[in-house]
């Protein structure tokens, strides 16, 4: 590889959309630029970026990372990350998701493939389909 590539990081994504009950799944993958204990880092996230016309959309009010709507998501060691995405000064998408580098998940940190990495995928096959549900269960309501 040109070493004039090597100084721009790189992230590997996969998403699942679903179109119907307005959201999507992400899993990423990207090294660490910050060795540990001499090992460079597979960094692993699990995202759900939520729509507008999603009922979860309207249970999240404010920046708290830890607020009510996020902390009920099954996200692996709970929510790490929360950012509101934003056109034209209206919220588009609400991205809600978890990392992990916690404590004790070292072995996460060590894998590079997905295969390799299939409890990240699994994880985020649950909080798929908990998302589809909760869209489904809102429709049923109605």
């Amino acid at each position: 590889m040109n070493d004039k590539f090597m100084e721009w990081d790189k992230k590997e994504i996969w998403s699942k959309l679903s179109y119907k009950s307005g959201f999507l799944v992400q899993v990423s993958r990207h090294k660490s630029k910050y060795p540990y204990k001499g090992v460079v880092e597979n960094k692993w996230c699990v995202y759900a970026y939520i729509y507008p016309d999603h009922p979860h959309f309207k249970a999240f009010h404010g920046s708290d990372i830890f607020q009510d709507a996020a902390s009920r998501m099954p996200l692996h060691g709970g929510p790490s990350f929360l950012e509101y995405h934003e056109r034209k000064g209206e919220v588009t998408s609400i991205q809600v998701g978890c990392d992990y580098s916690h404590l004790h998940d070292d072995i996460y940190m060590r894998h590079e493939t997905p295969e390799e990495a299939i409890r990240v995928f699994k994880d985020a096959d649950i909080l798929f389909t908990w998302l589809s549900e909760m869209k489904n269960e809102s429709e049923a309501a109605k």
